[in-house]
């Protein structure tokens, strides 16, 4: 039987711990910085043992799992080497997706194998094995680290129902910018959107509501034809009255959201230009009406 441990039983730990005991696995030891979500994560699995401190049990399952913030993985690596346990028989594993397997490097000089395991995907707070199910079925899961890591953890995202995707660890940095840029950047830019939204309908329809089609029918759109080709409005249009009413509004209410709206709009006429949407010298004046508005600002 497959057989795991799991350090951090937050958001991502428990989602992946109900998920792996689901498909068969069983789960060892908890431990966690609250003693009281180890001993609810390992109640409700009816399996596991919830520790309060580093414990050499840790190091005797085949896999072992660090769900941990970015800034905590060194500092755990750092206690559990401190062991002194037999790792020749343990892969371990971190969750974090701007670090490689080199942060696991302690425990790979006492005989661990170590990597990298990033799903691509966000976790509420609240694991269920439904949402678990629909949580990980199809998603990407960046993998790096010693080749017996690397098959451990195809398996593990096989087990999931997810896609693993080897990444090397000098583009692991990339590969993670990548993936805020998407999940982040598009939740920031929503918000930005909304205070546009607040200040031209003061309220009377909920932002959300409103734009939603809008939104999920561009990303659908977006992901399926690709964001050259799907791009639509004033930018593939090359409507320099269009944007330049645009700014304007801005300016008058909204000024300090002018430098976003520039930056946006640049690369909205790279994607225009890169879908064949814009000529070069159409793209040049839409970038200088964009640079003149900036500097106006």
């Amino acid at each position: 039987m497959d057989r795991f441990s799991l350090i951090g039983a937050g958001a991502l730990g428990s989602h992946i711990a109900q998920a792996l005991v689901a498909q068969g696995w069983e789960l060892d030891a908890v431990l966690s910085a609250s003693m009281r979500s180890a001993r609810t994560l390992c109640a409700g699995l009816s399996m596991g043992v919830p520790l309060d401190s580093m414990d050499v049990r840790l190091c005797v399952s085949e896999l072992l799992i660090l769900c941990v913030p970015d800034r905590a993985i060194a500092g755990v690596v750092a206690s559990l080497s401190d062991l002194g346990g037999n790792w020749a028989g343990t892969t371990v594993i971190h969750t974090a997706g701007v670090l490689g397997s080199d942060v696991l490097r302690p425990l790979a000089g006492q005989g661990a194998q170590t990597g990298s395991f990033h799903p691509m995907q966000t976790f509420p707070a609240t694991a269920t094995p439904q949402r678990n199910e629909d949580l990980f079925r199809g998603i990407t899961i960046g993998i790096e680290g010693t080749p017996a890591a690397r098959a451990c953890m195809t398996r593990l995202s096989t087990t999931l129902a997810a896609e693993p995707l080897e990444i090397s660890l000098e583009h692991k940095a990339l590969y993670h910018a990548a993936a805020a840029m998407a999940s982040n950047f598009s939740t920031a830019l929503l918000h930005t959107a909304q205070s546009v939204w607040d200040e031209a309908v003061d309220g009377r329809v909920p932002f959300a509501r409103a734009v939603a089609p809008l939104v999920m029918q561009s990303v659908s759109n977006a992901l399926r034809d690709g964001p050259e080709q799907a791009l639509t409005g004033p930018f593939a249009r090359g409507d320099t009255e269009t944007i330049a009413l645009h700014i304007d509004a801005l300016r008058s209410s909204l000024p300090d959201l002018i430098p976003v709206y520039a930056a946006l709009a640049v690369e909205a006429v790279h994607t225009a230009r890169a879908g064949g949407h814009l000529t070069g010298e159409r793209a040049v004046v839409l970038l200088d009406q964009i640079h003149s508005a900036l500097h106006a600002s």
